[in-house]
């Protein structure tokens, strides 16, 4: 079942299905992903290393390189614009794929513009060859249709959005010369000049101390709310999803397996999986000397998922049907629009 989205829908994302090929075989790497968010709101995607939250990211922007990638299916429609419209047709008695996707023309106004992302990495994101006051300039020019003063006026205003000190004297400066929390500052700056509609962050903290983290966060939220985007958070800390987020999307090995508002996953998980992730947090209301549960085993090789659930090697609750049959993402309760994908959903509360 797909995740139904209201009205005031931003981005819709049904049945999405993106691989890569490779000399091993075909890498599944999202796996008919259903996911919307609202105007306004702000989405926290959860899941261990690589179970598809990046490329799902990715494919939003249309930066899935192809080849090797492909969208083997699906849909991404943006204010009901289809960035990405893969499906099957039969003509006479042949299927074929068509696609019916915006031009590359088209989606450059998009991206970048109508969308912002901030990637994981702002050293290996940002130019090294260009001022910091250029790449935002340029960005700005780019979208926003204003001449070079305009643009370079913008560029220190959202520095000092984004809390760097001698914002017009630091415009001149290289990435290089940044430390790494600032040159996050710096993407982040980027990312909200044009004032998006929707803000794509995919881990914005990572490699950044507890207190630095804690300050892009702050950053995120409030400039988020100033600007009035909707935020995808792609993150693998739990912790940071109960701050920012008001729905969370839970995905392995390429599918979403649960989805639901914030209270509803923290303290009554349907899945497995994400009850399992919720056991493995370290606590401050239990006794020091509690133990904490690990997942037993390993994520799944994405070249040789079966027909059932992929987290069935890992899984207490595993039936016979759950080897055969991968389940439907389907409702399990709660408050509206809780979803999992799960045969033999948990019973107890999560947390």
């Amino acid at each position: 079942m797909a995740d139904e989205a209201g009205g005031d829908t931003l981005l819709q994302i049904e049945n999405l299905r993106t691989y890569f090929h490779t000399h091993a075989g075909i890498v599944r790497a999202v796996q008919g992903v259903n996911l919307h968010l609202d105007k306004g709101e702000t989405l926290g995607i959860v899941g261990e290393s690589g179970s598809g939250k990046s490329v799902t990211a990715l494919s939003i922007m249309r930066l899935i390189p192809q080849p090797p990638g492909e969208f083997a299916g699906g849909r991404i429609l943006f204010r009901g614009t289809p960035i990405v419209d893969v499906r099957e047709e039969k003509r006479g008695n042949e299927i074929r794929r068509v696609d019916k996707s915006i031009s590359e023309s088209q989606m450059r106004r998009i991206r970048g513009g109508d969308i912002g992302m901030i990637f994981q990495d702002p050293m290996t994101s940002l130019n090294p060859l260009l001022t910091i006051g250029r790449q935002i300039a340029e960005t700005v020019q780019e979208h926003m249709g204003v001449g070079r003063k305009e643009a370079y006026d913008r560029a220190t205003e959202m520095l000092m959005k984004v809390g760097i000190p001698s914002a017009k004297q630091r415009l001149k400066d290289f990435p290089f010369q940044f430390s790494g929390g600032m040159r996050q500052r710096v993407m982040i700056a980027i990312a909200l000049s044009t004032n998006p509609d929707l803000l794509i962050a995919d881990e914005p903290t990572t490699a950044l101390d507890v207190t630095i983290q804690a300050q892009i966060l702050d950053l995120m939220r409030g400039l988020s709310a100033e600007f009035g985007s909707s935020v995808i958070l792609i993150t693998h800390d739990l912790g940071v999803v109960a701050g920012m987020a008001q729905r969370v999307a839970v995905m392995y090995a390429g599918y979403v397996v649960e989805t639901a508002v914030l209270d509803d996953i923290f303290y009554h998980a349907q899945h497995p999986y994400t009850h399992m992730l919720l056991q493995s947090i370290p606590r401050l209301d239990l006794p020091r000397d509690q133990p904490l549960h690990p997942i037993p085993g390993s994520p799944p090789d994405l070249l040789t998922l079966g027909p059932g659930c992929p987290f069935v090697p890992r899984c207490p609750n595993a039936l016979p049907i759950c080897r055969q049959q991968m389940p439907p993402l389907d409702p399990v309760g709660g408050s509206g629009g809780h979803l999992a994908a799960c045969w033999n959903p948990v019973k107890e509360k999560a947390a």
